[in-house]
């Protein structure tokens, strides 16, 4: 059983910087505050997209602190899945958010309103000048 665990230690994926252009999504399930320096390590390398679940509720904010520092010095960003599931990006990704239904609906009716004032022919015009 003990040879079992060495050959997954020996095996398992190390951060290091010779990936040759290779990216990678590594899942992490945290349990204490301190597992959070090994994916600070996976996004400073920046091949790495990391998924983050939180076992406890309770370091939840200070590691996700950590996290955002670090993503705001590398532009990185965060995506919030759940309450304790979290994405976390390096610059050579983006997190492409999908625009709420009220925005999307707004910017077609604002379209169509000013493709309504351009069709306004000459005609029309003179007509309004004269009331």
């Amino acid at each position: 059983m003990k040879k079992v665990f060495d050959w997954l230690k020996k095996n398992e994926v190390k951060p290091s910087q010779n990936y040759d252009r290779k990216f990678f999504i590594k899942n992490f399930n945290l349990k204490e505050e301190d597992e959070i320096d090994e994916v600070l390590e996976f996004l400073k390398i920046g091949t790495t997209i990391t998924l983050l679940k939180f076992e406890n509720p309770s370091i939840i904010f200070s590691s996700m602190g950590k996290v955002k520092k670090l993503c705001g010095e590398i532009s990185g960003d965060i995506l919030g899945l759940a309450d304790n599931l979290f994405m976390a990006v390096p610059k050579n990704f983006e997190i492409v958010r999908k625009q709420p239904k009220e925005h999307f609906i707004e910017s077609i009716v604002k379209k169509e309103e000013s493709e309504k004032k351009v069709e306004v022919s000459e005609e029309d015009e003179w007509m309004d000048m004269s009331l």
